[in-house]
C-alpha cells in the first residue's frame, strides 16, 4: 500500500540528480520564460542543492526560498530563506515569479497548495510548476510497476491538469536524461520515484530490474520529459474563466457559475461600484443589462422594485441569473430576455443598469467593447422614461475618453462617481436626460 504522506529522501534525490541533466535544461528554460522584467522571485523546495537560487538570485531584486527541511548548504547572500512548509507559511509580500520545481508531489492539499501559489503571485505575476511527464521512458515504468503492485497509479501531470483547468497556461515539454552503465543501476538510481512505494518497491526488486534490463537493452540513457507548466496571474481571466462558486456580496448570497461573468470584489469593483450608488428603486422598472449572475436586478427586487428585465446576450448568464432568483427565493417581478444590447427590448425603464464588458481580452466578441458601449449610449435614451436615469460602468484600463466624447456629442447630462481600488479607477456614469 502507498504510504500515508510521501517524505523527502535526501540520498535518494542527490542519487537521481547527479546522474540526471535535470537540473541545467530546467534552468535554461526557465531563464528563456522569465526573461529580465521581473523583481522578485519565490522558489518553493530547495532539495538539497542552490542550482537555481545560484543562478537565477542574480536576476532579482529579492529571492527568497521557502524549504521546510533542514538546508545544510550556503544559500548565495541576496537569497533569503524561510525555514519552513509552503502549506503552513504565512508569506509577507506577493512575488512577480513563483517557481514550484518537483514538489507538488510532497504537497498534502495539492489543489490548496496551487491556489496559494497563485494568492502570492503580484498583478502579472508568472508561476513555474514542474512535474515528470507521462510520455517517452518515464510513462511506461510506472505503468509498469503499477500493475505489479496493482495498484492503479494517477500522474502528478494527470493531477496538475486538472488542478489547472479553469486557468490559461502554457505547457513545455523539456526532455532530460539520466545516465546509466548498465539498466540494473536505474533500480537505486530511481527510488525517488517510487518514494510512495518504498517497500514494494524494495520487494520487487527483481522485477523491477527484469524491466529495466528488458526495457533499456538498446538505450543508453532514459529519457523523462520534464513538464513545465507557465501560469500568468491575470486577474481578468477569473472575470469569467472560474469554478462554480457561491458569493455573498451586500447581504445577498448568489451562485456564480463557470463562463458567467463575476462580480466578485476581490477582482473587479465595477458591480460594487454600482450597488454602493443605487438609488431607490422601490415601486421603479428596472433594466438589468448585461445582467450576468443576476445580482443587481436581484438587489432591486430585494428593495422593492415593482419590476425588472434581465436582459443579456448570453443564455448561460440568463440560466445563472434564473438559478439566483430560485436560490432567493424570489419568484414575481421579473423577466428574463436574451438580447443583444437593446434588441429584444420593448418597453421603457425609470432606471438602467449597464455593467458592459470593457476589457477586449477577456470577452469573446466579435465587437470592440468601445463600440458595445458606444451602441449602448446611443440608444439607451429611447428605453428611459422621462426623468429616468442611465448607471453605465467603466474603468481606466480601458481608455474613458471615447466614453466622455460619446456623452458630450449625444448632449446627455451626466454626472461622473470615481473610485480608485485595485490600483485603477472605475467610473460609474450616472445619465440623464
Amino acid at each position: 500500500m502507498p504510504v500515508e504522506k510521501v517524505t523527502f529522501n535526501e540520498d535518494w534525490y542527490n542519487n537521481l540528480i547527479s546522474k540526471s541533466d535535470e537540473k541545467n535544461i530546467l534552468l535554461d528554460k526557465f531563464k528563456a520564460i522569465i526573461g529580465d522584467s521581473f523583481s522578485s522571485c519565490l522558489e518553493i523546495g530547495l532539495g538539497t542543492t542552490s542550482h537555481f537560487a545560484d543562478s537565477l538570485s542574480q536576476s532579482f531584486d529579492k529571492y527568497v526560498v521557502v524549504e521546510k527541511e533542514e538546508v545544510k548548504i550556503d544559500l548565495p547572500k541576496n537569497v533569503e530563506l524561510i525555514n519552513e512548509d509552503w502549506e503552513e507559511v504565512k508569506l509577507k509580500q506577493k512575488f512577480d515569479v513563483i517557481i514550484a520545481s518537483h514538489v507538488i508531489y510532497y504537497f498534502n492539499n495539492k489543489k490548496k497548495a496551487i491556489q496559494k501559489v497563485f494568492d502570492s503571485l503580484t498583478p502579472n505575476g508568472i508561476a513555474l510548476f514542474v512535474v515528470n511527464g507521462k510520455d517517452a521512458d518515464y510513462g511506461p515504468l510506472k505503468t509498469k510497476f503499477s500493475e505489479l503492485v496493482n495498484d492503479k497509479y494517477t500522474f502528478t501531470y494527470d493531477e496538475l491538469k486538472t488542478i489547472l483547468d479553469s486557468n490559461n497556461f502554457e505547457e513545455h515539454s523539456i526532455p532530460s536524461k539520466i545516465i546509466f552503465k548498465k539498466p540494473a543501476d536505474l533500480f537505486d538510481t530511481l527510488k525517488l520515484s517510487f518514494d510512495q512505494y518504498p517497500e514494494e518497491y524494495t520487494a520487487l526488486k527483481e522485477d523491477m530490474v527484469r524491466f529495466f534490463e528488458n526495457y533499456f537493452s538498446t538505450k543508453k540513457y532514459l529519457t523523462i520529459n520534464q513538464k513545465i507548466f507557465v501560469v500568468k496571474n491575470n486577474p481578468w481571466d477569473k472575470l469569467i474563466r472560474h469554478e462554480d462558486y457561491e458569493l455573498r456580496i451586500n447581504n445577498i448570497s448568489i451562485m456564480i457559475q463557470d463562463k458567467v461573468f463575476t462580480p466578485d470584489p476581490k477582482i473587479t469593483h465595477s458591480t460594487s461600484q454600482i450597488l454602493n450608488n443605487l438609488p431607490h428603486v422601490e415601486n421603479k422598472t428596472v433594466l438589468d443589462m448585461g445582467c450576468g449572475t443576476g445580482i443587481i436586478g436581484i438587489h432591486c427586487l430585494k428593495n422593492n422594485a415593482k419590476m425588472v428585465v434581465f436582459a443579456d446576450n448570453d443564455k448561460k448568464a440568463l440560466a445563472n441569473t434564473q438559478f439566483n432568483l430560485e436560490f432567493n427565493n424570489i419568484k414575481e417581478n421579473f423577466e428574463l430576455v436574451n438580447s443583444n444590447l437593446f434588441e429584444n427590448i420593448h418597453r421603457k425603464f425609470d432606471y438602467i443598469f449597464a455593467n458592459l464588458p470593457i476589457l477586449d481580452e477577456v470577452w469573446d466578441s466579435k465587437d470592440k467593447t468601445e463600440n458595445i458601449a458606444s451602441q449602448f449610449l446611443v440608444q439607451c435614451s429611447k428605453y428611459t422614461n422621462e426623468k429616468g436615469k442611465v448607471f453605465f460602468s467603466w474603468a481606466s484600463f480601458s481608455d474613458i475618453k471615447p466614453i466622455l466624447n460619446k456623452l458630450d456629442e449625444l448632449k446627455y447630462n451626466h454626472i461622473v462617481h470615481k473610485d480608485k481600488k485595485m490600483g485603477f479607477e472605475w467610473y460609474l456614469i450616472e445619465i440623464s436626460f
